[in-house]
């Protein structure tokens, strides 16, 4: 029994494998012959003469022949009986016969003797193009005048392409596939090259010239002659040559000579005036191409009748292409000039910030850089609040830069109409022209519209909506380059971030101080709520103590006043009315204690506040000795009303002017009484301000606690402020005092306002 063994697949190669496989192959070509070789290098050394050259010739039959063909067929009107070398290479100029007598040595060694290749259309071009391109280089470096020599051009020219050739010759059906994509695709060629070989033209050319032995210039061109002259490695040595055969392959490239794998028409003029050439030199080089090129296409069998008129058509078509390009790239530039105007606006703006700017700086900043790039004469920058009805409106204008900021409202109806009016439907992120409608905010602003159309360009705020819009009227020159999608889209960007970097600034700085506000407040209340609890519980605790003391102070103050009646000695009488007279005064203490931890529950009424206080401020006068101008009452309304207890209140006022004036000098006092603005349309404000001693931090803050007393003997009991505060809060308000030791004391009261609709 047989079993079949299925046969493995060729092992795969790796790209590096690959190439070292083509490397191979191109070292298995056949070389120069000796002739050419020894002829490439008489004729690229300054050692040598034309001598040396024309004995070589003379030494291959077929090169011999080769002139004297060359020289028959340029109608020079001499027989060619008796016709040498010599003679010919006087009559049709040395660089002519040793450029075409390397142009047959060199196609011979690469094709062969079978002709398959040479019968290709691609091969032809191929040559087509190295042929041209060895003329134009011969022709620019005689024009020019350089230490390029002519026949070194050609030469260089002739074969910069060679890797083309011999990749050809080693890889036919591949090579056919790499110009059959190029073609299809309108790729580079280098590119498909590396896709399907592994390795490019150049790089061959490279390994093929050095494998020969040719001289350095023609290596390196060979190898670099696709390197823009700053890409090209220190190295070089022939960096002149390169940069001329990289110009002229350009050149012909443009021109559609041949085929160079190469299908867009590049830009040369800055190429050729870099050389020295103007763009008449680079017309009349190319105009007399055919002439050049036709003697060597009939040597290389590369003639054909309608060469002529191909070449003329692709001449043709080529200025078409470039004339097209010329415009598209006018265009470009201006678009590109505009864009470098942006990115000018972008520096300015972002020069004009700093890390501190609110919107309104931001805004103007905007404005100035978007009149700078437009040159414009007028710009406003419209930048909105997100959650408010504010748009801050800045403005530059003239050529000093003068720039303003203001706040336009937009809880109007109409502002507010116009403003969303303008906006609808326009979502880009570059400029666009002013919406209609958008003249009425402009108005709203400004007194007078441009004369230019409006322009305007979003604040993008990358949240999916806009945060702003900096309006102008571009110069005539500038607008009808604003209008495509992407221009400008990062100045919108640059500045849509700078506003919303302003706002977030804005709203964390105010979140950070109604934070610090709202700490101080929790502070105060929370001192306000154990100062409350503290004389809360003082206050039950004082009530208690009250009622347990009355019961003795009874007893003793009856008994006092039975054994009064009871004695007839004066030193007892004395005694007895002593301690009648001082169970009296602690009664009256406990009496006040009672108040102070129990107060009669308020009875809140509407009273007129100026009814109130002015018979009240006449009463202290009289019972202080104090002059008319020493107690003074000023009111913001008078027929504002207050809801109190008239009692309570009186008692509460009675107790803060007591200590007011214990505190002042009698003959400089100055006691001021005033109700300023509301607070709130709930509370309602007294403030009575003295020019006494003034109280220490430490006093204020145990102002109401009570029987505290600052004052030295002779005190009183300390229950004045504490009752106060108590009465106060008695009737759903406050007390607050703030004092400055050496100035004097304010005291505030806070009620409750009056409404004409309250049901409490």
């Amino acid at each position: 029994m047989t079993v079949a063994v299925p046969s493995r697949p060729p092992p795969r190669l790796s790209s590096r494998e690959r190439v070292e496989l083509i490397f191979r192959q191109i070292d298995q070509l056949p070389t120069l012959p000796a002739v050419a070789a020894r002829l490439l290098e008489v004729t690229t050394s300054n050692e040598s003469c034309a001598r040396e050259a024309i004995e070589l010739i003379e030494s291959d039959a077929s090169l011999t022949a080769m002139v004297l063909k060359m020289t028959r067929s340029a109608e020079l009107g001499v027989s060619g009986k008796g016709m040498t070398v010599e003679r010919a290479v006087t009559l049709l100029g040395f660089d002519r016969v040793r450029n075409a007598a390397l142009s047959v040595q060199v196609m011979e060694a690469l094709l062969g003797s079978d002709g398959s290749v040479r019968n290709s259309e691609k091969w032809s071009g191929i040559w087509a193009h190295s042929l041209a391109t060895a003329c134009v280089a011969e022709a620019i470096a005689k024009r020019i005048g350089s230490t390029v020599a002519a026949g070194n051009a050609f030469v260089c020219g002739l074969l910069h392409d060679i890797g083309k050739i011999a990749l050809y010759a080693c890889l036919p059906k591949a090579y056919d596939r790499v110009l059959d994509t190029v073609e299809r695709r309108r790729d580079c060629i280098c590119d498909v090259e590396r896709s399907v070989l592994g390795l490019d033209h150049a790089v061959a050319g490279k390994r093929l010239t050095a494998r020969w032995q040719l001289p350095d210039c023609v290596i390196e061109t060979a190898w670099l002659h696709h390197q823009e002259p700053h890409g090209l490695p220190a190295s070089v040595v022939h960096r002149k040559l390169v940069y001329l055969i990289h110009t002229a392959d350009q050149i012909v490239r443009n021109a559609g000579i041949g085929f160079s794998g190469y299908q867009h028409i590049c830009e040369t003029e800055s190429l050729t005036q870099a050389l020295g050439l103007s763009p008449d030199d680079v017309n009349s080089i190319v105009e007399r191409l055919p002439e050049q090129m036709a003697p060597f296409q009939a040597l290389l069998g590369l003639e054909d009748d309608s060469c002529r008129e191909d070449y003329s058509a692709g001449v043709a078509a080529a200025n078409r292409k470039l004339g097209e390009i010329n415009a598209q790239l006018i265009d470009t530039n201006r678009r590109l000039s505009v864009r470098s105007q942006c990115l000018t606006a972008i520096e300015d703006f972002t020069s004009r910030l700093t890390e501190t700017d609110y919107i309104g700086e931001v805004g103007i900043a905007a404005a100035q850089s978007v009149r700078a790039m437009l040159r414009s004469e007028m710009a406003m920058a419209f930048c909105y609040e997100e959650d408010r009805c504010n748009v801050h409106v800045s403005q530059s204008e003239g050529r000093d830069s003068h720039a303003v900021s203001a706040v336009m409202d937009l809880t109007d109806d109409k502002t507010a109409e116009a403003w969303k009016q303008s906006l609808s439907g326009t979502r880009r992120t570059g400029f666009t022209p002013a919406p209609h409608g958008f003249e009425n905010v402009w108005l709203c602003c400004n007194d007078t519209l441009p004369s230019a159309p409006l322009w305007l360009l979003p604040f993008e705020s990358g949240a999916g909506y806009w945060a702003g819009v900096v309006v102008a009227a571009p110069e005539e020159s500038v607008a009808p380059f604003l209008g495509s999608e992407d221009t400008c889209a990062s100045l919108s960007t640059s500045m849509g971030l700078a506003l919303s970097s302003a706002r977030t600034r804005a709203r964390s700085e105010e979140m950070n101080d109604e934070l610090l506000d709202l700490n101080r407040q929790v502070r105060h209340a929370q001192q306000e709520l154990v100062r409350a609890r503290t004389i809360s519980m003082i206050g039950s605790m004082a009530g208690g103590a009250a009622h347990e003391l009355n019961n003795p102070l009874s007893v003793i103050s009856g008994r006092a006043q039975m054994a009064l009646t009871n004695t007839q000695d004066e030193e007892s009488l004395r005694a007895f009315r002593i301690i009648i007279e001082q169970t009296q005064r602690a009664t009256a203490m406990i009496a006040d204690l009672m108040q102070f931890a129990k107060p009669e529950p308020a009875t809140l009424a509407p009273l007129p506040l100026l009814g109130l206080l002015e018979p009240a401020c006449q009463h202290w006068r009289t019972h202080y000795g104090l002059r008319e101008d020493q107690i003074t009452l000023d009111l913001f309304d008078d027929e504002v009303t207050v809801l109190a207890d008239g009692g309570q209140l009186h008692q509460v006022l009675s107790a803060i002017v007591e200590n007011a004036v214990e505190a002042m000098d009698s003959e400089t006092a100055q006691l001021h009484i005033n109700s300023p603005a509301q607070a709130s349309d709930e509370t309602l404000r007294i403030v009575i301000e003295d020019n006494g001693v003034g109280m220490t931090p430490e006093v204020v803050e145990h102002a109401f606690d009570p029987f505290f007393s600052a004052r030295p003997a002779g005190r009183g009991r300390g229950l004045g402020l504490s009752q106060a505060f108590r009465l106060v809060e008695n009737q759903d308000g406050r007390l607050r005092i703030d004092s400055t030791p050496g100035v004097g004391t304010v005291v505030t009261i806070e009620l409750p306002a009056f409404a004409p609709n309250d049901q409490r």
